[in-house]
């Protein structure tokens, strides 16, 4: 095994233990959070956290269509950085747009679908904030995503874990000490995709220009959902 092989496969060891080390924190993060949430809310509260929560999840795979493997693939293809600045700049103007649609849109259903899900329209400030927090996070996953192509490993790993941390204290606050209530979780999460999806995108803005390909975005929409 020559230098150079050993070096790029002590990287790619490393790099691979970084964004492991991210996942598992996520994961670990949320079993400390369980015992916290069911001492605060009843069960009926608890139920309703995860049904927003599913909400949130199919938003998130129906908005993002898988863009994320798609952006991934294509901007690692790509063989110069104009190429690679038209792939990350189409994803992002394209959930940009997707910000836009959901803010004007959301308000007009969230009373009816929080009736529709939860039997109850009183939750449907709680779903809107949950709902319009889905494409600003979809955002920051696009930086956390380019990092990892642009082998940032340690970027990645301090907004990663410095999100996490920083979500998980807020929402903390808010629920525990404010007593905010089911709101908390998700004003925690929308604040938090917001304000990181600003310092990705500041911390990535080499890779963008102000570019957008139908095309491209044809050829990414294909490639997530196939």
């Amino acid at each position: 095994m020559t230098d150079s092989t050993g070096s790029k496969l002590r990287r790619l060891g490393t790099e691979s233990l970084t964004y492991s080390l991210s996942t598992v924190a996520g994961h670990f993060v949320w079993v400390f959070l369980v015992p916290v949430y069911t001492r605060v809310f009843s069960p009926e509260e608890y139920g309703v956290v995860d049904l927003i929560a599913t909400v949130v999840s199919f938003l998130v795979l129906f908005l993002y269509m898988g863009l994320d493997s798609a952006t991934g693939r294509y901007y690692a293809d790509s063989e110069n950085d104009r190429d690679r600045r038209l792939t990350a700049s189409t994803t992002l103007f394209y959930l940009i747009g997707l910000v836009c649609i959901v803010v004007m849109v959301a308000p007009f259903f969230s009373s009816q679908l929080s009736q529709l899900i939860l039997k109850s329209p009183t939750y449907k400030q709680t779903l809107l904030v949950a709902m319009v927090s889905v494409p600003f996070s979809l955002i920051n996953s696009t930086c956390l995503i380019l990092f990892r192509f642009r082998f940032e490993s340690t970027r990645f790993a301090i907004t990663a874990i410095t999100s996490l941390l920083f979500q998980t204290g807020l929402s903390i606050y808010l629920v525990v000490f404010l007593r905010v209530g089911i709101m908390g979780i998700y004003l925690a999460a929308l604040v938090n995709a917001v304000m990181f999806s600003c310092v990705n995108l500041w911390l990535t803005r080499s890779s963008f220009a102000i570019v957008f390909s139908v095309t491209r975005l044809k050829e990414l929409l294909f490639f997530g959902c196939h």
